[in-house]
């Protein structure tokens, strides 16, 4: 599935509260059948009327709807949220969960819970930066310098990122963990976006190796001298 082309995205806030099931199904039916592929939704949908007072009824139907329809998943991406979901039910904004770490992972579990899949194809910000070990602010400024994206955004503004997404932050986060300067990972990058030869990819990588190999070499020396420290003084 084509995720850079425009597409048309169906909103699914509804599901199982204003909308009831067997008339979501129906428009599931006709979306997907009218070459629709990406279902928009959030765990908190629709908390607000619901009579249950937390969210969750719109990821129980289109998991239900996933469940009736075997092959379904191969035709639609998902895209979820985390944030806002009531801890306590009628009591929001006071118990919203919030998007602290603890909160993202156990919040994207339940969703994929509810949806009874093993992925979702979308991440918000945060959820993205929960899932790859790396800040909000590292994300963005990943972003600044051209080493990932461009990230998709929605209609009001906020970054939506895909698998291949954090791919490729994952990919950059263990360059720079490795050593590797902005310039010379921007030059990297591109060499691999560009689809150059293959011998001019492997060039690069290579070439930073042997001066990993030297690194930890390095740091063996000052570990045996470490180690010959304690020995003598203990």
């Amino acid at each position: 599935m084509n995720t850079t082309a425009p597409q048309i995205i169906l909103g699914t806030m509804d599901f199982g509260t204003r909308v009831a099931p067997e008339q979501a199904f129906a428009i599931l039916d006709a979306f997907v059948a009218g070459g629709g592929g990406w279902l928009d939704t959030a765990n908190c949908y629709s908390f607000w009327a619901d009579p249950s007072g937390v969210g969750g009824a719109g990821e129980r139907v289109i998991g239900a709807w996933l469940r009736a329809r075997p092959c379904a998943r191969d035709a639609v991406r998902i895209a979820t949220k985390v944030r806002q979901n009531p801890l306590v039910a009628h009591s929001w904004p006071k118990s919203a969960e919030g998007l602290s770490a603890d909160a993202v992972r156990v919040g994207a579990q339940e969703s994929l819970g509810r949806l009874g899949v093993d992925h979702v194809d979308m991440l918000t910000p945060a959820t993205a930066a929960e899932r790859t070990g790396v800040s909000l602010d590292t994300l963005r400024y990943y972003e600044r310098e051209g080493l990932i994206g461009p990230i998709r955004r929605a209609a009001g503004g906020r970054r939506e990122y895909t698998d291949d997404d954090v791919f490729w932050i994952g990919l950059v986060t263990c360059f720079r963990d490795a050593g590797l300067g902005i310039a010379d990972l921007r030059g990297f990058v591109a060499v691999l976006r560009a689809e150059h030869p293959a011998q001019d990819r492997v060039a690069f990588p290579r070439e930073h190796r042997a001066e990993l190999e030297r690194r930890v070499t390095a740091l063996r020396r000052a570990m045996e001298v470490r180690d010959g420290k304690i020995a003598y003084y203990s």
